[in-house]
């Protein structure tokens, strides 16, 4: 296999690569580079991570059973300010995340509709043809330490503001925090993952053409890779009632699959295609 600068790039060895071998024994066509005698099937995996760098908190705040449209959209809007304003006084600077909104707040519809509680045949209507309006928010904070007591504040005032009027009520919900990276330690982490699987793919693609004297080696095509970030959660502590999962993840993992495609030239060693030959060394 002839050396070139993709040789060079730095990164691990991951060996939990997947790949297949096929040969095919038709005769070899003139154009050996899209017609190989046989191809070598591989996909490449590598890892980078990095501790999380910033959680995303989002809220839904909700009205039902109002009366008239204005009272549902007046009664959201009190609650989602006041959850606005804990989540500004919190929320990270836009220059330390460019490319990111510190504060996001949606409107939802504005509907009059039947409200129901249960589900087939344990459902009751709460209130008939009536107004509901929804607000969604989401805050991005770079402070991981100061997440417990955000949460704590947004839950007291949501206990505290929420209101039932009659069948009229508004209330709000916050979903599981979401932790992630800034968008250029995310960019980072991709071009090493990247690297780590365009090294792997090469590693396993070298044993066959040791183990089998495989001439002529070069890479047919090449897909894009697929990416994918993972939280990884240190495992609790088994028998002691003060330790539990943690809510934080110890990373963020960014891992790469990259498919390849080698073709090679006709008549390798015939005992490595049907299998005779010495298993090759896989470390």
């Amino acid at each position: 296999m002839k050396q070139n600068s993709l040789y060079k790039w730095a990164g691990a060895f991951a060996a939990s690569s997947v790949f297949s071998f096929t040969a095919h024994a038709a005769q070899a066509e003139a154009n050996t580079l899209e017609t190989p005698d046989g191809l070598i099937e591989v996909t490449g995996s590598g890892s980078a991570s990095a501790e999380p760098e910033l959680v995303r908190l989002s809220i839904s705040v909700t009205s039902r059973c109002n009366e008239t449209s204005i009272a549902a959209r007046d009664a959201n809007a009190i609650l989602s300010n006041k959850i606005i304003e804990v989540i500004e006084r919190y929320a990270a600077p836009a220059a330390d995340i460019p490319g990111m909104e510190p504060l996001i707040a949606t409107s939802g519809a504005n509907v009059r509709q039947t409200e129901y509680s249960g589900y087939g045949e344990d459902a009751k209507v709460i209130c008939d043809n009536k107004w509901r309006a929804s607000e969604w928010i989401s805050g991005i904070f770079t402070d991981l330490d100061k997440l417990p007591a955000i949460q704590d504040e947004l839950l007291r005032l949501i206990d505290q503001e929420s209101v039932v009027t009659g069948h009229a009520q508004t209330w709000a919900e916050i979903a599981a925090p979401n932790f992630d990276l800034k968008p250029e330690t995310n960019a980072r982490l991709k071009v090493e993952a990247q690297q780590r699987a365009w090294k792997d793919a090469l590693g396993k693609v070298d044993v066959f053409k040791s183990a089998c004297n495989l001439e002529g080696l070069r890479m047919i095509r090449a897909s894009e890779p697929h990416f994918s970030v993972t939280p990884v959660y240190k495992a609790a502590a088994l028998g002691q009632p003060d330790h539990s999962t943690p809510m934080r993840p110890g990373a963020i993992s960014v891992d790469a699959e990259w498919n390849f495609t080698w073709g090679f030239d006709p008549s390798p060693n015939p005992n490595c295609i049907t299998g005779t030959a010495a298993a090759p060394a896989f470390h």
